[in-house]
């Protein structure tokens, strides 16, 4: 395999418009993004600004930590379940958040946090942890940007039909418990 082998690749299946389309490049992820680090917001005030921990949601504050679309991942915690945010919020100190993009979407980078086996980087024998530097080290193939977006796109398209078929599910579940409680009495 010769050096520009190693460092491209060509995925399995592609759309029609970028078949023809260069080989996507090898890049480290440090080399996508810059990540940041959560900080205490017990001295902010009460707000409208969203603050995560990695089990998501923890409450509002009146300050924010960064402004834009941002991949997050657990420092500390719940290593394993990234998730993408968008606007103003605030991280803890048990949370990552990726900013300063560099020829890449957080949209599509998101799609390869989800893919990445976390646990498998895990560098502690209790409380599962990540560090920065694991994680700019982890190698991943990127196409140019207009490819980036089709695929982006895609991805959400179906993230927000598995959410829609989760909700009907879970209302469903809400029905059947409902209805087996009317149905079916219970002595006491």
């Amino acid at each position: 395999m010769t050096d520009i082998q190693k460092r491209s690749v060509v995925p399995q299946l592609r759309f029609p418009k970028f078949r023809d389309a260069a080989a996507w490049e090898v890049k480290s992820l440090g080399q996508l993004f810059s990540i940041g680090s959560g900080r205490d917001y017990k001295q902010l005030g009460a707000g409208d600004i969203p603050v995560y921990g990695s089990g998501g949601y923890m409450l509002s504050v009146d300050d924010y930590l960064y402004n834009g679309e941002s991949v997050c991942i657990g420092r500390k915690g719940t290593i394993n379940n990234p998730f993408l945010l968008s606007g103003k919020f605030w991280t803890v100190d048990t949370l990552f958040y990726t900013h300063s993009f560099n020829d890449c979407l957080p949209r599509f980078v998101f799609g390869y946090f989800q893919k990445i086996d976390w646990l498998k980087h895990n560098e502690a024998g209790g409380v599962p942890s990540l560090s920065k530097s694991i994680i700019e080290k982890i190698k991943v193939a990127v196409p140019k940007g207009d490819e980036q977006e089709v695929i982006a796109d895609c991805l959400s398209a179906l993230d927000e039909l598995l959410t829609a078929e989760v909700q009907k599910l879970d209302a469903l579940k809400l029905h059947k418990k409902k209805f087996s409680a009317a149905v079916i009495p219970l002595r006491r």
